[in-house]
């Protein structure tokens, strides 16, 4: 997928990570690049209103940035216009002759452990291939590739519908649950913008999860023609019989049979035997924030996963451990944690915090025994004093964060929320521990 590039004159709005990687990009290209962030003084120098909008060959937008529900951005707007086409970091990427094999993963939760795993099978293949898009690298950053290089893309929604050249060798929805619906218009738009991953070429291959209600409306809408791989609940089961991904401690759950399932498949599909998949599922790494053991005591562990910033997110979490003490709050998203009632049954205790903490509290009432705090760090120690209290047996006692909200009310993101809840973890393992041995 690589096109000549066609850009002079561009405008870039939000100067995050993507922004400053098409900035760099553009003047080694010679485009011209007009500036602004709301929040960065030294890129409002020259007002917008003085723009070339009628030269203007697109405006850059960073994800986060709204250029249509619940309202555009004034920039956006403007854009709108004067008939600017508003276009994404991955689109400048591939206007600007990016070269590669793309395989792009998308999906409400799991994209960026499959994107990952299928990147160390790869790996481990000894295939070139490099990472990036939402998982944290700009497309646009990475080294140079070449037409045999893969390059393995997450995708978010925002990307999807501002990225209209798109064609992958491999797509992958995984599954599609309520999220970021202000953003969409409700949950068809939030479909619709997924979808558009499915909109390839007859030559693409689909891998799609044909369990989820979400994903096969979200293939409806595509009316795509691709080769459609259907990862059905067998294909699920018999990647959790093979063992492999359950003893692996950043791989726990029937949701990462899942993933596991899907990366599989991708990584067959790129000439990957199931020797070396296996391998590489066994030494994968736990992402930062997504079921990552952060800390341990003798028989009490601490585990991150502040990724899960949805209910349905959390519910991953709460079936793949026992004898858990759960700590839940945020910003809360469309589903609260009504999701989460029906995976309950190891859970030991809730320690609600921040700002939706009352009404998590209410749903969860009569459910499971819950506390209110004010702070995660409030939280984390009084269930870590519950954990302590635990009958002396074998078994391990989980302090988990999977907040099934956003993280905005006590933290700049969910990585903050769990950096903070880690260094909390730590701190009180290494106190306990130094109390044994004394």
């Amino acid at each position: 997928m690589q096109h000549s590039c066609s850009l002079q004159i561009i405008g870039i709005l939000g100067m995050g990570r993507s922004g400053r990687a098409v900035l760099q990009r553009a003047e080694q290209l010679g485009i011209t690049a007009h500036c602004f962030d709301d929040s960065q003084p030294e890129y409002q120098t020259v007002s917008p209103a003085d723009w070339p909008w009628q030269a203007m060959d697109a405006l850059v937008i960073s994800p986060g940035i709204p250029h249509n529900h619940p309202a555009p951005h004034l920039l956006a707007q403007m854009a709108l216009d004067n008939q600017v086409e508003i276009i994404s970091e991955i689109e400048f990427s591939i206007r600007t002759g990016r070269a590669g094999r793309w395989v792009v993963i998308t999906g409400t939760n799991g994209k960026s452990t499959t994107a990952s795993l299928l990147a160390h099978i790869l790996e481990q293949a000894g295939v070139p291939a490099q990472l990036g898009g939402n998982i944290g690298t700009a497309i646009t950053s990475l080294p140079a590739t070449d037409d045999n290089d893969i390059l393995v893309v997450e995708a978010s929604s925002y990307q999807l519908e501002t990225t209209p050249s798109l064609a992958p060798e491999i797509g992958m929805l995984l599954n599609l649950t309520p999220d970021h619906l202000d953003r969409h218009g409700g949950m068809e738009g939030y479909i619709a913008a997924k979808a558009n991953l499915l909109r390839q070429t007859p030559q693409t291959a689909s891998i799609i999860c044909g369990t989820d209600a979400g994903c096969t409306r979200a293939r409806e809408i595509a009316g795509s023609s691709a080769t459609a791989y259907l990862l059905k609940q067998a294909d699920i089961e018999a990647e959790f019989n093979r063992g492999i991904q359950l003893s692996n401690p950043g791989l726990q759950g029937r949701h990462n049979s899942e993933n596991c399932a899907a990366a599989r498949i991708a990584a067959q599909i790129l000439g990957c035997d199931d020797e070396v998949i296996d391998a590489a599922i066994a030494s994968f790494s736990a992402l930062a924030h997504r079921l990552q053991p952060v800390a341990r005591t003798r028989n009490i562990q601490f585990i991150n996963d502040s990724k899960a910033t949805n209910g349905v997110a959390a519910t991953s979490a709460l079936s793949s451990f026992q004898h858990i003490y759960w700590l839940a709050g945020g910003q809360a998203k469309e589903d609260g944690i009504t999701p989460c009632l029906d995976c309950l049954g190891d859970v030991e205790k809730a320690y609600f915090y921040g700002q939706s903490a009352d009404m998590f509290s209410r749903t969860a009432d009569g459910h499971i025994p819950v506390s209110v705090f004010g702070s995660l760090n409030e939280a984390v120690d009084a269930a870590f004093s519950d954990a302590q209290l635990a009958p002396d047996t074998d078994d391990m006692q989980t302090i988990l964060l999977s907040p099934a909200a956003a993280s905005f009310d006590q933290f700049d993101n969910f990585e903050a929320r769990g950096d903070a809840f880690s260094a909390i973890a730590c701190a009180l393992a290494d106190n306990a521990e130094r109390q044994v041995s004394c």
